[in-house]
């Protein structure tokens, strides 16, 4: 029984026992601490259909009435097998809620799906290629859109995880950039990021959506093999089983390090792309080189 409203415990997370009416309540609070600050706001979530990303979704609409936002659905049909099914689960989601959602053929967008791409010879990781190209999609949509705020899916895990490969690199620009929110920099043509799940962990999300009969896609990507991200996950996931509460510990560290960092993320080192005019720190930006690589190779 739990010990404060005496009702079952349904669910134990890192030691925490809530009934699931309270866990429920929890994760609504952890959403609510980043959403109040996009009061009112036009909201693009970026949906893979994932736990993350789907938990994300369903706490805005909980909390839509409450903070006057304005939430649709976008999703990148990347052409790969392995995740063929998370597009049925986004749009049965969404036409259940009365969510619009628009899906981007990244086919139409690049010439080539992420499948095809892996069998290219790339210059960097098909992981991190598709990542960079994801990213670019959905920031050109959500300016071309009007949205205040693209919406994803990042969580605690993958925050820590951010914070850890960084300080590492010693990679203090993009360390920057992190935060549960980054701020709309129009003349740059970036739209600003709104983690919703950000105080949540992977635990918490995975738990959110069963106890909510949220469908979600679980299928591990084969281009993830090896990449630095999910091996720095692994870790930080073997530490905070030694360490309790090490992944929070980290959280509220960086939270109160982000203002020195704000030097770093100036933008005086981004400039226009003069390909396709989106930000970029050197001449052609990362995603123009992947594409034009991708279509001669």
């Amino acid at each position: 029984m739990h010990r404060c409203c005496g009702r079952k415990s349904e669910i134990n997370i890192q030691g925490m026992k809530y009934c699931k009416e309270h866990f429920l309540a929890h994760c609504l609070e952890k959403a609510g601490k980043v959403v109040r600050k996009a009061r009112g706001k036009k909201l693009l979530v970026a949906l893979s259909g994932g736990k993350d990303s789907m938990a994300a979704l369903s706490l805005l609409l909980k909390l839509r009435d409450e903070f006057h936002l304005k939430v649709s659905g976008v999703y990148i049909d990347l052409g790969m097998k392995a995740v063929a099914d998370a597009r049925e689960i986004i749009e049965s989601f969404c036409k259940k809620e009365g969510v619009e959602l628009v899906v981007i053929n990244m086919r139409n967008e690049t010439g080539f799906t992420i499948d095809e791409l892996a069998c290219k010879k790339l210059k960097r990781p098909v992981c991190s290629s598709c990542g960079l190209i994801k990213r670019y999609i959905l920031n050109k949509f959500a300016v071309e859109h009007g949205a205040d705020f693209l919406v994803t899916g990042h969580n605690t895990d993958d925050e820590v995880t951010f914070i850890m490969l960084n300080l590492t690199a010693q990679n203090l620009e993009q360390l920057s950039r992190g935060g549960p929110i980054t701020l709309t920099k129009p003349d740059m043509k970036l739209v600003g990021r709104l983690k919703v799940v950000y105080y949540l962990t992977e635990a918490e999300t995975r738990a959110y959506c069963e106890i909510m009969g949220i469908k979600y896609h679980d299928a591990k990507c084969p281009y993830t093999t090896g990449a630095s991200q999910k091996r720095m996950k692994y870790y930080v996931n073997m530490i905070d089983k030694e360490f309790s509460n090490f992944k929070n510990g980290v959280l509220k560290s960086f939270r109160e390090l982000l203002p020195a960092l704000e030097s770093f993320n100036s933008g005086d080192a981004v400039k226009h792309c003069t390909a396709c005019g989106y930000p970029t720190t050197s001449g052609v930006c990362s995603y123009c080189r992947i594409i034009k690589h991708g279509k001669e190779n």
